[in-house]
């Protein structure tokens, strides 16, 4: 799998193999996830599928980096083992000229010549002739039939020939061709390990201590052994056993299963499974990046179906372009006919010279390298192709809690109803302490000292409303006014969190909390850029106040339910929402751009395109600015691609280019992409330092 058309093959397998549900490849790693019905087609006739097709598959623990580059770089080794020799062979011929000729040698040196090229045939070209062929069988053109016609052109023409032909431009060919495709796989692979998710994703998880305590650890530092507390609405990182008496799960994300699931002390619980009940306790026993979290994270079912408007084109060129290129390479052999000699060299130069790859690698490589850029400022994408959808939206929708707001730092104040039950507080901390909302996380933090944990049955958050739980046979309930039924004082600028037992009033906390530091410099700098700003949020209307100058009063939107919130965005074009990750799911799935915000806890959204460290959404202008100027330079490297063919088809046909400077021109055409889009995402990301 090198190509557009490769990837393009693999993809439009359901359309043609009956049983076949679905196709996903992940191109950096040469890879492809197949959906299908095992009473359909089973997995040795899948194989024997792709097998035909010319993509002889590798098991997925066998597929990493050294397994697909060890037999390129085999048969790169023989293919520059015999260039070089018939190239010393062929320097005879070029120097000595007459003499060498009548030398008696040149018989014995084509001789040699062939023997020599014979592995490069049939061993370091063989791709190339599997490929090819496997589209003839399939009917269809892919972009190895150029290549493979043009080496058994120089074999035929090399071998009818006299003199020594050109068996080193042949072993030539092959050799420059196959360093492309290594460097391009070598390429594609760096990238891959630059954006792995354990090494990027900037959230983290409650570790439990043996002594009992409490911290906080990245995903990345997760080991074998360690035993962590999931709060309700967070999905489990990573495979392990449970440790609490039971645990109520949501499997949806891993089987499609809407019916929540109780899992006993002991039992395993697989990584993507989401919290639904009461908080528990989970000892690791794999890693992150060895469980079903990654494949979640790249799963075609959290993608949308917004696709780039630049690989559209892509896709037609790649699609026609062997058809193209066959009838340039026909007309130019009949243009030079009767010259055997030159009508043979143009046909094969055309086939060579006239190469996709070029406009294959300029997305993945302008947008990658400014992948990487926003990364180091703590953005992480889930694909390079979300770049395109950074410099698209106009329309920029924030949420409140958790994401202008700091989700950490809140001033906490308790008023209590007159007939307060005795075990109020106890009660609420409780109830809290199971939630991996930011408010609740406030109370948590306010109570830490002092406050004892009573057990809870029968837990349950609704979000945008509350939680509920029942504490020694009474139902307590914790969240809005609506949730609970009660009414206290309004503030200006704050939030009420009620308190309620058996529909009794027990009292509400008031939250107050500061903007994040780079707040207010973010909301005027995106307003003063022309983005039309929107407000929403869960919370009641008091903070209003302190938002109306950047958003306006008609742009803000409180109380707003999850589903509400998905309805507005849903009505919004090329608009990116920016939410906490925990309510916000379905409008980070509806919006162009989906942006989690992650701060502090572990809640993984995959709907979400990318996500965000809190301390770095300060950025965010910043990363509007690199994904534009991608997008800029995706088409000047367009343009050189389209560049470089014509200019390179036009040489070709006047005879001006032997196959071997084709060959080398091929991967260098591919270089000076490579070079171009890493110079310009470098530049675009120093200005902006």
């Amino acid at each position: 799998m090198h190509c557009v058309q490769c990837v393009r093959s693999l993809e439009t397998l359901p359309e043609r193999v009956e049983g076949v549900w679905k196709s996903e490849v992940h191109f950096p790693s040469k890879s492809v996830r197949v959906s299908f019905d095992p009473a359909r087609i089973t997995e040795d006739e899948l194989e024997t599928q792709f097998r035909t097709m010319g993509f002889p598959p590798l098991p997925h623990h066998d597929a990493s980096t050294t397994h697909i580059h060890r037999p390129l770089i085999a048969r790169l080794a023989v293919a520059g083992f015999a260039f070089g020799n018939v190239m010393m062979m062929s320097l005879a011929d070029y120097v000595g000229g007459p003499t060498f000729r009548d030398s008696g040698f040149e018989y014995g040196f084509k001789v040699w010549s062939m023997v020599l090229t014979l592995p490069v045939l049939l061993f370091s070209a063989a791709p190339f002739f599997q490929r090819a062929w496997a589209g003839i069988r399939q009917r269809s053109m892919n972009l190895d039939m150029p290549v493979a016609l043009g080496i058994l052109t120089l074999t035929a023409q090399s071998l009818w020939m006299d003199g020594l032909g050109y068996f080193d431009s042949l072993a030539g060919l092959v050799f420059f061709l196959l360093l492309g495709q290594w460097y391009q796989n070598w390429s594609q692979a760096r990238l891959m390990r630059e954006h792995s998710l354990d090494e990027w994703l900037p959230v983290k998880v409650t570790q439990v201590q043996e002594d009992g305590q409490e911290n906080l650890v990245p995903l990345a530092a997760l080991n074998a052994g360690m035993t962590l507390r999931l709060l309700h609405g967070e999905i489990v990182p990573a495979d392990g056993r449970l440790t609490s008496p039971e645990a109520t799960l949501d499997l949806a994300f891993l089987n499609g299963e809407s019916m929540p699931k109780t899992v006993k002390s002991g039992q395993t619980i697989q990584a993507g499974s989401r919290n639904v009940g009461a908080s528990f306790h989970l000892v690791v026993d794999k890693a992150v990046n060895q469980s079903e979290l990654m494949r979640m994270w790249n799963s075609e079912a959290f993608q949308k179906d917004l696709r780039s408007t630049l690989l559209t084109p892509i896709d037609e060129v790649a699609q026609h372009f062997t058809w193209v290129v066959l009838t340039l390479a026909t007309i130019g052999w009949l243009a030079w006919w009767p010259d055997v000699t030159m009508a043979w060299t143009v046909f094969a130069s055309v086939l060579i010279v006239a190469c996709p790859c070029a406009l294959a690698l300029s997305i993945p490589f302008a947008y990658g390298a400014t992948a990487r850029h926003l990364a180091s400022r703590g953005f992480f994408l889930k694909h390079v192709d979300v770049v395109e959808r950074f410099a698209q939206i106009h329309d920029i929708v924030f949420d409140k809690t958790g994401t202008l707001t700091t989700s950490s730092t809140f001033t906490v104040q308790w008023h209590p109803a007159a007939d307060m039950s005795p075990m109020a507080i106890e009660a609420a901390v409780s109830l809290a302490n199971q939630s991996a909302h930011p408010l609740s996380r406030a109370l948590v933090s306010w109570s830490d000292v002092g406050v004892a944990k009573v057990p809870i049955t029968s837990y349950r958050e609704c979000p945008g409303q509350g939680l509920e739980g029942q504490i020694q046979g009474k139902t307590w309930r914790l969240g809005s006014a609506a949730f609970t039924g009660s009414s206290v004082p309004r503030s200006a600028e704050g939030t009420w969190v009620h308190l309620a037992c058996d529909g009794q009033t027990q009292g509400a906390f008031f939250l107050t909390r500061p903007l994040r530091p780079d707040a207010a410099k973010l909301l005027q700098t995106l307003k003063e850029q022309g983005h039309p700003l929107h407000l929403l949020s869960g919370d009641g209307d008091g903070e209003a106040p302190r938002f109306v100058t950047w958003f306006g009063s008609e742009h803000m939107h409180f109380q707003q339910s999850p589903q509400a919130k998905m309805d507005f965005v849903d009505r919004l074009d090329q608009v990116a929402m920016v939410g906490d990750g925990l309510n916000d799911a379905g409008a980070l799935r509806k919006a162009t751009l989906g942006l989690a915000v992650a701060d502090q806890l572990y809640a993984f959204t995959p709907s979400a395109d990318a996500l965000v460290e809190a301390s770095s959404l300060g950025n965010l202008p910043e990363a509007i600015a690199l994904a534009t100027s991608a997008r800029t330079t995706v088409k000047l490297l367009l343009a050189v691609s389209v560049a470089y063919n014509l200019v390179g088809l036009g040489f070709a046909l006047q005879g001006w280019l032997s196959p071997l400077v084709a060959a080398v021109l091929m991967p260098l055409s591919s270089l000076t992409v490579v070079v171009l889009a890493l110079t310009r995402a470098n530049l675009a990301a120093n200005k902006l330092t």
